[in-house]
């Protein structure tokens, strides 16, 4: 069983924090639609315990040690990158570690399947025999193109990866499950995380982040540019199907977790992955006021009713950047929804929080519900409430948790 934070010496906590300190470095297409595989695994908890929290590596892989996997252990839930995972030597015998320390914990790999990176293309032509070189010397085979020839951007520092070409999606599989065969990290009931899965592609990179390529997207090749050609967006939001039924047929003890648009607003797309990867809490897909919108409001955008969409026995991850006590807010009202403490940007401090014993209220006792726009849930020893607050900046609210005996015990405005 998971071991919490505070039972770990001290001094390991400090020298896995300069560990990780030190660490931190450089940075499809488908024809008809077919039914969703039936979902597998166990079915969501009923009785989830409120400790239900995830850390996050994003970037360079790190050197571990027994301070370090002891702190990454108390956690439920660690993502790290798939390139740091099936193919760092640093990272061998990684998941068995972790789970000698917490036979509970989910341990997974996130991968960006929306492109090649610049330090992969490094990767492939110092000839590093990695993921990140093989992923390159396959996704420079097939890049998009804009209306004007260019090798399109998926990011600044990326180019996109056709997925909408035939065969492209399968290959992109079939580097991953290679390398996860060939590692001794290859243990059943992990997860992937995919990034990014937008339809459009990134219309939101304006500004600063607008991309630095000669053009528009145009991955069908006819001259119109993506955002303006919704037959292209309709053949991209395909390939992504395809690459979701793809990871579920070639990896079926996998666990698939989407990040990006698609998720969002496509419930069919969604009635096919096991969790949601909620970037950035609900800033970005939610509207202006996103947790009334997501949290209060009844409708398509309301979060409980995206996570009964998705497949028996998944999870979600929320990551927050700003303030962890919104991602332990949040969580506290869905089962399964694991809030990330470190998402671990390389910008940030890989800082790993612990939950304060106030905020142990034991096991809920039923599912969330909302009265008079407030979302309430009962557990064993209290009540969590989370109430919007009208006229002020957007995606305020005020969160609290009391018991009838012991009065508030947490409370803190987010946003106001």
């Amino acid at each position: 069983m998971r071991r919490h934070l505070r039972e770990i010496p001290l001094r390991h906590v400090l020298l896995s924090l300069l560990v990780l300190a030190l660490a931190l470095g450089a940075g499809a297409c488908a024809n008809a639609i077919q039914e969703p595989a039936a979902g597998g695994g166990d079915p969501p908890a009923t009785d989830a315990d409120l400790f239900r929290t995830g850390v996050q590596k994003f970037g360079s892989g790190v050197a571990w040690s027994d301070s370090l996997y002891d702190l990454v252990a108390s956690y439920d839930l660690f993502s790290y990158q798939v390139h740091n995972l099936y193919s760092d030597p640093r990272s061998e015998g990684l998941i068995d570690e972790l789970r000698s320390r917490n036979d509970d914990i989910r341990v997974g790999g996130y991968f960006q399947a929306h492109g090649v990176q610049d330090w992969q293309l490094e990767a492939m032509a110092a000839e590093s025999g990695n993921f990140a070189s093989d992923w390159a010397a396959y996704g420079v085979q097939h890049l998009a193109r804009t209306t004007k020839g260019d090798t399109a951007r998926s990011f600044n520092g990326s180019y996109m990866i056709d997925v909408t070409k035939p065969g492209v999606v399968e290959g992109m599989v079939e580097v991953l499950r290679r390398w996860r065969a060939s590692s001794d990290n290859n243990r059943a009931g992990t997860f992937v995380m995919v990034d990014h899965c937008s339809v459009p592609h990134l219309s939101w990179l304006t500004g600063e982040y607008a991309l630095q390529t000669d053009g528009d997207l145009d991955l069908d090749g006819d001259g119109v540019g993506h955002l303006d050609d919704p037959d292209e967006q309709l053949l991209l939001r395909d390939a992504y199907v395809h690459l979701v039924d793809e990871l579920h047929r070639v990896l079926p003890d996998v666990k698939v977790v989407v990040n990006g648009d698609l998720v969002r607003i496509d419930r069919e797309f969604r009635n096919r992955v096991d969790g949601m990867y909620i970037e950035g809490g609900f800033r970005w897909g939610w509207g202006s006021r996103y947790f009334e919108t997501a949290l209060i409001d009844p409708g398509e955008r309301n979060l409980a009713s995206m996570l009964a969409d998705m497949r028996d026995g998944g999870f979600s991850l929320y990551e927050w950047k700003e303030d962890y006590r919104v991602g332990w807010a949040v969580s506290m009202f869905f089962d399964n929804l694991y809030p990330l403490m470190a998402p671990g940007h390389e910008s940030l401090p890989f800082v790993l929080q612990e939950h304060p014993g106030e905020w142990d209220m034991g096991r809920p006792l039923g599912p969330a519900s909302v009265e008079d726009g407030i979302l309430r849930r009962e557990f064993e020893r209290g009540t969590a409430s989370l109430e919007p607050i009208q006229g002020a900046s957007p995606g305020a609210f005020r969160f609290r948790l009391s018991d009838s005996d012991r009065g508030v015990l947490v409370t803190f405005n987010e946003g106001s």
